[in-house]
């Protein structure tokens, strides 16, 4: 817990429980992550903003050089405390990885995808330009493409 606006009584603090049970084969890893948060606001009335998210990841490894992963998730922003949109934003996130190693050098190739979907009063992607003065363009959802290249050396 801990004090989010200039007026730090207990009462206005905000409270974060992240839970994580994960479950480990020889293969094959799933997990399960939830957070909830929650805090009254200092305006009128006094109102309480709330945040959950959830995801489910799962990691294969297939042998000793690949491995893929599959992670979807949600996450809603009711009042927009935490994003500053009012969202829920959907998404799924893929990885397939590949790993070489030499001597006291491990080389990990990684080509991951992504899908986010934003929908809400205040929700969309940044599509770049404005749709009219003043107005930013947006778009519910978005792809991300992503090549990774880590080395490492132990010794």
């Amino acid at each position: 817990m801990g004090a989010s606006s200039t007026d730090t009584a207990l009462k206005y603090w905000r409270s974060l429980s992240d839970t994580i049970v994960e479950r480990k084969g020889d293969r094959v890893t799933f997990a399960f992550e939830y957070i909830y948060s929650s805090e009254r606001v200092v305006a009128p009335g006094k109102p309480r903003a709330l945040m959950m998210s959830g995801q489910l990841p799962i990691h294969w490894t297939i042998d000793k050089r690949w491995s893929a992963t599959a992670r979807p998730e949600v996450f809603w922003d009711r009042d927009g405390r935490w994003t500053l949109a009012t969202q829920t934003v959907k998404a799924i996130t893929t990885t397939l990885e590949y790993r070489i190693q030499y001597k006291e050098t491990n080389t990990i190739l990684r080509l991951e995808h992504r899908w986010d979907d934003s929908r809400g009063p205040d929700g969309g992607f940044f599509r770049g330009g404005e749709v009219r003065p003043g107005v930013l363009g947006l778009t519910p959802a978005q792809h991300l493409l992503v090549f990774g290249l880590m080395f490492t050396f132990d010794r």
